[in-house]
C-alpha cells in the first residue's frame, strides 16, 4: 500500500487510519517545517513496519538522521527538494550525513540531486548496499541540444572512474541511472 501525506497533518489522521502495518511506500510532503512535523514523521515511521520506500524532502531527511531513526525494512529512498528557496542540490557534507546514517547504510536504491560528480563517487564507494542510483548533478553540462553529439561528457567520466561492474546511462536529460554490481 502507498500513502502520500502532507505534514503536519491533523491528529484525526490516526482515527481514520489507525494502523500502517501494510504500508510499503510513503511520500511525505512537508508544508511547514516545525517540531510537530518531525514528531509526526517519526511516529509514522514507527507505525509502518513494512515500509520499503520513502520519498521525502532532503532537508527533512537530514533532520531525521539527527534523531537516529532506524527502520529495518526501508531500502529505497528518494530525496526531493520541495522548498523552492532552499538549495536544490545536496552538498558533500549533507551527503556524508546521509551515508553515515543508519537508513543510508542500508539503502539499496537512491534517487538524489547532488552538487557535483565527485559526490556521486563518494556515494557509490561508501554506501555498500547501494545497487541502483538515480542522480542529477548540478555540474552536468548536458542539455537537450547535446543529443546532437555522440559524446556525453558526464557519462564518459563516470565510466572512466567507476568500476566496470557499474552500468551507467542517461535516463532523461538531467537524470543519470546507475546499476551497481558488487
Amino acid at each position: 500500500h502507498r500513502l502520500t501525506l502532507r505534514l503536519p497533518f491533523d491528529n484525526k489522521f490516526w482515527t481514520i487510519i489507525p494502523t500502517l502495518d501494510h504500508l510499503t511506500s510513503l511520500e511525505v510532503i512537508e508544508t511547514r517545517e516545525n517540531s510537530q512535523s518531525e514528531l509526526q514523521l517519526k511516529n509514522l515511521l514507527n507505525r509502518a513496519p513494512r515500509l520499503e520506500f520513502l520519498c521525502i524532502d532532503a532537508t527533512l531527511f537530514l533532520l531525521l538522521t539527527q534523531l537516529n531513526i532506524t527502520h529495518s525494512s526501508l531500502r529505497r529512498l528518494h530525496l526531493k527538494h520541495y522548498r523552492a528557496k532552499m538549495n536544490r542540490y545536496m552538498n558533500a557534507t549533507q551527503c556524508s550525513i546521509l551515508t553515515d546514517s543508519l537508513i543510508g547504510r542500508q539503502c539499496e536504491v537512491l534517487r538524489i540531486r547532488v552538487e557535483n560528480r565527485a559526490i556521486v563517487l563518494d556515494l557509490v564507494r561508501t554506501m555498500h548496499n547501494l545497487r541502483a542510483l538515480n542522480c542529477e548533478c548540478q555540474d552536468d553540462i548536458w542539455n537537450n541540444n547535446s543529443l546532437l553529439f555522440s559524446k556525453d561528457e558526464l557519462i564518459e567520466w563516470f565510466r572512466r572512474v567507476l568500476p566496470e561492474k557499474c552500468s551507467i546511462r542517461r535516463q532523461e536529460p538531467r537524470l543519470i541511472q546507475m546499476w551497481i554490481n558488487r
